[in-house]
C-alpha cells in the first residue's frame, strides 16, 4: 500500500500501519544513539482512498404498527419474560434504521448463536468465573496524580476549555471503585455480536453520546488516531508539533535510566511532577503519603511549557481514557500534542470502540469470562450503570464537586433517554454542510457505523448499532434488522485501509441525508413484533428463573467460593428487579431532568459515579 509522505516520497506500509523502525531524535531530526527503536508510521487520513457517497437517504422510517410491552418475572421457573396477552393500539412509529417492521419482521430476524451473551454458554456449558477474575484499569489511586492534576488544571484550564476536554480532564483526578457482583452481572449479559446489552426489556446500549455526557468525551472533532511520525517528518514544525520529539527523546532517556523498554505510569509521574505529596489513599490506615524530593532525580526537567502539558496529556490518555496496559503509550504524543494547541479531538468513538473490544474479549474466551483479563476504562462503564440502575451504584452528594460541575452524573433521577438535542418539537433535519454542530452531532450518534480504534499496534474495528436501542434517543423501536456479518473473529485485528475508510465515513458531514430527532420528552413505544422477537431472542438464558440459573451453574462447579452462590448472580438479579421500575418512572423523571441537561459552557463532562467521597484518584 502507497501513501503519501509529507516529503513526497513514497514508503511502502505493511497491512497494518507500520513502516519501520527509529531511535527518536533530537531537534534536528538526526537519530540520537541510546534508548529503544519506535516503530514509525503515517496517519489514517495520508492514505489514498475513494469513498463512495452516501447512498442512504434516510435514516428513519413512519409505519403504523400495534404497540406491545414485555413483562419480566425473574422468580417465575418458566416462561419468566412474557409478551402482551394482546396486541396494544396502533401508533405512528417512528424507527431508526435499519429494522423489519413487517407484520411477520420477527420471525425474519432470528438470531445465531454468536448473537448470545456470555451467561447462554455459560449456561450450556456450565461454565463458571472461577475464583481469580480480574479486570484491569478501574481507577484506583496512584501517588502523585491528584497534584499533578490538580497544577495542570490550574495553570492550562483555558486550553482544555478550547479543546473541549476540561471536566473530563478533572474527574480524572478521583477514584472510581465497582463491585465485582454488578460487573459480572454486567458481563454476562453483554451482546458480543451486536455490542448491546441484553436487557429484560430489550437491548439497551453504550452509545456515543452516553460517554460525552458521563465521561465529557468529545464526539467530534478531528480523528483520533494514534502513531509515530517518522524523524524526518518530526523535524518540521509546519507538519508535527515540537513537543511530539521532546516526549519521544525523554522516553527513551527514562527507557536507559530504568533500564526497562517501556516507561510505566508511576515512572512517568515521577520524572515529570516537581511538587510536594499533599494526598494519601483513603481509606488506609497504613499508607504513607510519599515524599517527593527533585534532587534524588538523576537528570533536569528540560521540557518546554507544552511539553509539560503534553507528558500530561500523554498520561492521562494512557491511564484513564484508553488505557491498554500500566505504561505510557508513546503512539498517543501527536494526539496529546494537538490538544496541548487547542484542538478538539474526538476521544469518544475511540473509547466506545475500545470498552466494545474489551466487552467481547470476555464474553467470547474459549476458557470462560473470568480468564479473560480485559483492559478497558471500567470507569466509563460504570458511570453508564450508574445513569440506567441508579440503584445499582453508589453515589456521591452534590457537596463532593465543585458548583460549575455538569448535575447530570451527581443526581439521583434516572434517565432513560439523555437528550442529545433538546427539541421541542420533533423535527426532520437535512445533513448539510450548515447543519449546526449539535444536530449533527445526534445524527453521528444515531447512524450505524464502524468504530475505528488505533492505539499503539492495535488496530480494530466495532459495529456500532444504535439502532437496536433506539429507545434511548426516543425512537419507537422496532425489530432490528442488522445481518451481523461482522463477526467477532473478523475484529481482533483490522488492516489499515479498512480503518482509514471507517474513519473517513465516521464523521462525514454534508451527506444530503434526512433524518428526524424526536422531541425531548417522548420516550419511545416498542411495537408488538419488537416484543415478540426479543421474548423468542433471549428464551435460551433469559428465560431461566434466577433459582434455576444458580442450580445450573452449581452443578458445574467442583469447587466454590464461599458464599459465591449467593452472590454470583446478585446483580443479575437486582438488574432484572429493576426492570419493571425503570419503565413505570422514566416518563416522569425525563420531565423532571429535562433542564438538567442544559450544562455550561467550558465544563460539558459528567462527574462519574464514585463510592468513596474522597478526592483520590486511581493508576
Amino acid at each position: 500500500m502507497e501513501i503519501r509522505s509529507a516529503e513526497e516520497y513514497q514508503f511502502v506500509m505493511d497491512a497494518y500501519g507500520n513502516l519501520h523502525k527509529e531511535h527518536a531524535s533530537d531537534e534536528y531530526g538526526r537519530a540520537i544513539a541510546f534508548g529503544p527503536q519506535y516503530v514509525r508510521s503515517c496517519p489514517l487520513n495520508s492514505i489514498r482512498l475513494m469513498v463512495p457517497p452516501e447512498s442512504r437517504t434516510t435514516w428513519f422510517t413512519t409505519d403504523h404498527l400495534s404497540s406491545g410491552h414485555l413483562k419480566l418475572n425473574p422468580h417465575e421457573e418458566d416462561r419468566v419474560i412474557q409478551i402482551s396477552q394482546a396486541k396494544g393500539p396502533c401508533f405512528l412509529a417512528h424507527s431508526l434504521m435499519k429494522v423489519n417492521n413487517e407484520i411477520e419482521g420477527d420471525k425474519q430476524c432470528l438470531p445465531r448463536d454468536e448473537f448470545y451473551p456470555v451467561m447462554h454458554r455459560m449456561l450450556r456449558n456450565k461454565i463458571s468465573w472461577g475464583s481469580n477474575f480480574k479486570f484491569f484499569r478501574q481507577a484506583n489511586f496512584l501517588s502523585f496524580v491528584l497534584e499533578w492534576t490538580e497544577s495542570i488544571l490550574s495553570d492550562f484550564g483555558d486550553v482544555f476549555r478550547q479543546a473541549d476536554i476540561y471536566g473530563a480532564v478533572a474527574i480524572s483526578r478521583y477514584s472510581y471503585d465497582f463491585c465485582p457482583n454488578v460487573w459480572r452481572a454486567f458481563c454476562e449479559l453483554w451482546g458480543p455480536l451486536s455490542n448491546t446489552f441484553h436487557h429484560g426489556n430489550g437491548e439497551m446500549g453504550i452509545s456515543l453520546y452516553d460517554l460525552k455526557v458521563i465521561g465529557g468525551l468529545p464526539i467530534l472533532g478531528l480523528p483520533y488516531d494514534e502513531f509515530i511520525p517518522l524523524n524526518r517528518e518530526l523535524c518540521r514544525e509546519d507538519l508535527y508539533p515540537s513537543t511530539i520529539g521532546e516526549l519521544l527523546k525523554i522516553h527513551a532517556q527514562l527507557c536507559v535510566f530504568h533500564k526497562k523498554g517501556q516507561v510505566f505510569h508511576d515512572q512517568w509521574i515521577e520524572h515529570f511532577f516537581r511538587g510536594e505529596a499533599i494526598y494519601g489513599a483513603a481509606g488506609n490506615k497504613n499508607n504513607i503519603v510519599p515524599e517527593h524530593k527533585a534532587k534524588d532525580l538523576k537528570f533536569p526537567l528540560n521540557i518546554s511549557r507544552e511539553g509539560q502539558l503534553a507528558a500530561f496529556l500523554a498520561f492521562w490518555l494512557s491511564r484513564f481514557v484508553l488505557p491498554l496496559d500500566n505504561a505510557i503509550r508513546l503512539e498517543c504524543f501527536y494526539m496529546a500534542s494537538l490538544m496541548v494547541r487547542g484542538f478538539r479531538v474526538s476521544l469518544a468513538p475511540a473509547v466506545l470502540g475500545l470498552i466494545y473490544h474489551a466487552l467481547g474479549t470476555v464474553a467470547t474466551h474459549c476458557r470462560g469470562p473470568g480468564l479473560a483479563n480485559a483492559y478497558l476504562p471500567i470507569h466509563y462503564v460504570m458511570g453508564w450503570l450508574g445513569e440506567h440502575f441508579p440503584d445499582l451504584i453508589d453515589r456521591r452528594s452534590d457537596n463532593d464537586f465543585p458548583a460549575h460541575y455538569p448535575l447530570l452524573a451527581r443526581s439521583g433521577f434516572m434517565v432513560y433517554r439523555p437528550s442529545v438535542f433538546l427539541a421541542q418539537e420533533d423535527c426532520i433535519l437535512l445533513d448539510t454542510e450548515s447543519l449546526a454542530d449539535n444536530a449533527f452531532e445526534f445524527l453521528v450518534c444515531m447512524r450505524s457505523a464502524l468504530l475505528p480504534v488505533r492505539l499503539g499496534g492495535d488496530l480494530w474495528l466495532e459495529p456500532y448499532y444504535p439502532n437496536r436501542f433506539a429507545h434511548q434517543f426516543g425512537f419507537d423501536q422496532g425489530v432490528p434488522e442488522n445481518k451481523l456479518l461482522f463477526s467477532v473473529c473478523e475484529r481482533q485485528r483490522c488492516e489499515i485501509e479498512k480503518l482509514a475508510r471507517a474513519q473517513a465515513v465516521l464523521l462525514r458531514k454534508d451527506t444530503t441525508t434526512r433524518f428526524y430527532i424526536p422531541r425531548f420528552t417522548h420516550i419511545g413505544e416498542c411495537s408488538w413484533s419488537y416484543c415478540r422477537w426479543w421474548m423468542t431472542a433471549c428464551a435460551p438464558y433469559m428465560g431461566f428463573s434466577v433459582s434455576k440459573i444458580f442450580s445450573v451453574v452449581d452443578r458445574g462447579h467442583k469447587k466454590r467460593i464461599p458464599n459465591a452462590k449467593g452472590e454470583h448472580f446478585s446483580g443479575v438479579n437486582h438488574v432484572m428487579h429493576q426492570s419493571q421500575r425503570i419503565n413505570r418512572d422514566s416518563h416522569h423523571k425525563q420531565a423532571r431532568h429535562a433542564d438538567h441537561n442544559k450544562v455550561e459552557d467550558g465544563s460539558s463532562s459528567h462527574v462519574l459515579d464514585e463510592e468513596s467521597s474522597n478526592p483520590v484518584q486511581g493508576k
